[in-house]
């Protein structure tokens, strides 16, 4: 799992993680938001799963369920 911040800080995103007791994702950095215009993110907040191919398979704006959002990625 990769996770681009934006806005977010580490903080919150290691914060995300120990709640969800998932594995330490890699996490990039993107402060000229290029990753929005790539993958078409209006604003935040929004979620996106991609696969091992780089290709968008789920995606959310707006409140994030993180129930469903941990269930997808379990799927994948």
């Amino acid at each position: 799992m990769i996770g681009i911040g934006t806005q977010d800080t580490l903080k919150e995103a290691q914060a995300f993680v120990t709640r969800n007791k998932m594995k330490t994702p890699r996490m990039y950095w993107d402060k000229s938001f290029d990753s929005w215009d790539y993958f078409g993110v209006a604003g935040q907040p929004a979620a996106i799963l991609i696969d091992k191919d780089g290709k968008p398979v789920k995606s959310w704006s707006g409140f994030l369920d993180t129930k469903k959002v941990l269930a997808e990625i379990k799927k994948l």
